[in-house]
């Protein structure tokens, strides 16, 4: 009852804290049509989730036609396929090129040098392996991974993308993969993250104790679609801890598209539950859906093996890490894996509550720090002439009614507009206490030791209700006689 209640007043005073405001919008190049990124800071100034009491006003303070901007669509479901694997030899440095016994075939595929065998699988594991991924073209959005033997822990790795085999770029430098049992529990991880990339050869690199591949599944689009472009919050501590969970407070209306969550002490591993409050939260409008590369990476959110409690709904699962993989043999003194960030699918949430397994005190004596990754919302406007342009918003009675895109360009593309951007207040985080320190020594209801102001609306509705009644009964008293024949 405590949580439905505070988010409720999270709501409540999010609705009052949103009012009308304008900011001058600056323009590049001439036009006619402009390219606007909205900072995600105007779910929080809007007063309506769909943001649709934008305005866009001239100089005249007339409005001026504008739509928001398409975004990328998958047009087919993901397709996965196993990648052929080759252990690279510890003495080929990565500066040096193939080793000797592999070469690349006229299609691309790499293979084993003809006349020469595939060699034996070292004695121990390889710890460079190179992934042939030339077959699965379009986005690459995960990869699977299996290996031997049953080591139990986490398995930080690197990730590189090459489209020749000679120049490699980072792809994902702080990836990992675990496996962990305990008291007949087992946490399983084995999919990495690629940040829709498109390459034609992947490098792995194993940062700590290597495993032996036997396996590696690639997921990607038969398309190309680029990666969402997000905008993130400072990371920030959280609003309170228990023995149990920390809770974060978060901008009102703001789309969760990624999080960050970092621990403060290194060489820490904890398992944990991120949730939501199960209370209805103010969603964005029809045009806001998800990215969609997060739509598919995350398509069965929320499943697991552990029930959510009835009070909240399940966000994310899973193990949080900062391990120090610095060696004596190591030139870099400030080598870190730590969690990469966690891709979500734009849900608006009033706080986030992140559990430990069993207590606060598994990552150490300060809590993570919890920082929001928000995708950029971008418009385009038709603007009448040169002068200034400014971004309105707040107006009730002034909806801003955007058009579609064919509308706004009825002639079809002519080009690509030019640049626009705007400056925004700050996002606003609640600092209202989300939940009860504790529970109250006596028997009184907590409810009322943290919502007085819900007594004082109740005991001012019963005055005025009890003022009604006595001015009606007084006036039926004063009444002629004969008013009622």
């Amino acid at each position: 009852m405590n949580a439905r209640l505070a988010t409720l007043a999270l709501l409540a005073l999010a609705a009052a804290a949103a009012v009308a405001g304008e900011a001058p919008v600056s323009r590049e190049g001439v036009g006619p049509y402009f390219r606007l990124a909205v900072p995600p800071a105007i779910y929080g100034l809007s007063i309506r989730p769909a943001l649709d009491d934008l305005r866009l006003l001239d100089a005249q303070r007339q409005p001026l036609a504008w739509a928001w901007a398409p975004e990328p669509a998958a047009d087919t479901d993901p397709l996965r396929q196993d990648l052929p694997l080759f252990p690279l030899p510890d003495e080929a440095r990565p500066e040096a090129g193939l080793p000797a016994s592999i070469r690349i075939g006229a299609d691309g595929s790499v293979l084993w040098q003809a006349g020469r065998p595939a060699p034996p699988a070292p004695a121990t594991p390889a710890r460079r392996w190179l992934l042939d991924a030339h077959g699965a073209r379009g986005t690459l959005l995960s990869l699977d991974l299996q290996w031997q033997g049953s080591a139990q822990g986490v398995f930080p790795l690197a990730l590189e993308a090459s489209d020749d085999l000679r120049h490699w770029r980072p792809l994902n430098p702080e990836a990992a993969v675990l496996h962990l049992e305990r008291d007949g529990q087992q946490l399983h991880q084995a999919e990495v993250a690629l940040d829709a990339a498109q390459a034609r050869y992947l490098r792995l690199t194993w940062l700590g104790q290597p495993l032996s591949l036997s396996r590696a599944t690639v997921e990607h689009l038969d398309q190309r679609l680029p990666a969402p472009v997000l905008q993130w919050t400072p990371p920030r501590p959280p609003d309170r801890c228990d023995e149990r969970a920390c809770t974060w407070a978060l901008p009102p209306r703001l789309p969760l598209d990624a999080l960050r969550l970092d621990l403060a002490e290194p060489n820490t591993v904890a398992v944990v539950r991120l949730s939501e409050p199960a209370a209805p939260a103010a969603q964005a409008g029809p045009f806001r859906r998800h990215h969609a590369l997060h739509g598919l990476r995350h398509r069965h959110a929320g499943r697991s093996g552990e029930s959510p409690a009835p009070h909240d709904v399940e966000v994310w699962q899973g193990v949080l890490w900062r391990l120090d993989l610095n060696t004596a043999s190591s030139s870099d003194a400030s080598r870190e894996s730590r969690q990469p960030v966690i891709a979500l699918d734009g849900r608006a949430s009033p706080s986030l509550r992140l559990q430990a397994r069993r207590s606060t005190r598994e990552w150490g004596a300060t809590p993570p720090t919890l920082a929001v990754g928000s995708r950029t919302r971008e418009l385009v406007f038709l603007a009448r002439d040169a002068g200034p342009v400014r971004l309105a918003w707040g107006d009730p009675q002034a909806p801003g009614q955007p058009l579609a895109p064919s509308e706004l360009m009825p002639l079809g593309r002519a080009g690509t507009p030019s640049p626009a951007s705007v400056s925004l207040p700050a996002l606003a985080f609640p600092a209202l206490p989300l939940e009860p320190a504790a529970a109250p020594a006596s028997g009184a209801r907590a409810d009322a030791g943290h919502m007085p102001w819900l007594w004082a609306a109740l005991a001012a509705g019963l005055l005025l209700l009890a003022g009604m009644a006595w001015s009606l009964l007084r006036s039926t008293r004063e009444a002629p006689d004969g008013a009622g024949h």
